[in-house]
């Protein structure tokens, strides 16, 4: 049989309390994370795939690099990725283990061509969300490569229509049902 002090209670309620606590503060930002010795690791190495030009047998550019933190941990991200011959990659990546609910396709001349046009109308941000908010975007726009880190709750209209012709993943499309049910709140 268990015999427990009050105080025994007592402090397992403020432990109990603590951990909920925990559980709903938000995550480091980006820039907070990948100074972290080793929690921020994999951040670290998310960030280093949004270089321009990645060399490899058929010589093409990166167009477009996004990577949509899902965890406040920065370990795991919903990634995108464009060459400027239209290959397209996109899956979960969990940092280390594998790339998962992945698919590869081309996508076709004048969806290339929009997303090339609307590259450039993408806004600069100064956004620094909670890493579990954080979509990293890295493009070709003009003549520059450029990153901006784009908050997940506000998502520019401009990239809400790359989204579009990209084909948001099923996962993140929830947030849209979210913003709707906050609207109709009264």
């Amino acid at each position: 049989m268990f015999c427990f002090r009050i105080l025994d209670v007592l402090w397992l309620m403020v432990l109990a309390a603590c951990a909920v606590v925990c559980a709903d503060e938000p995550g480091p930002t980006l820039k907070e994370l990948v100074q972290k010795e080793s929690e921020g690791r994999a951040a670290r190495s998310y960030l280093a795939g949004h270089t321009e030009f990645q060399p490899n047998k058929t010589k093409t550019r990166n167009l477009l690099t996004i990577s949509w933190f899902i965890s406040k941990y920065g370990n795991s991200v919903w990634l995108y990725h464009i060459t400027d011959d239209g290959s397209f990659l996109n899956g979960r990546d969990v940092y280390d283990w594998a790339l998962q609910a992945s698919s590869q396709t081309i996508l076709p001349p004048n969806d290339l061509k929009r997303l090339k046009v609307l590259l450039s109308a993408l806004p600069q941000s100064n956004a620094e969300p909670p890493i579990e908010r954080t979509v990293l975007v890295s493009f070709q726009s003009g003549d520059k490569w450029r990153t901006e880190t784009y908050d997940a709750a506000a998502l520019p209209e401009a990239f809400e229509k790359v989204l579009l012709i990209v084909g948001e993943r099923s996962e993140t499309k929830d947030r849209h049902k979210k913003k709707a049910a906050i609207k109709d709140l009264p």
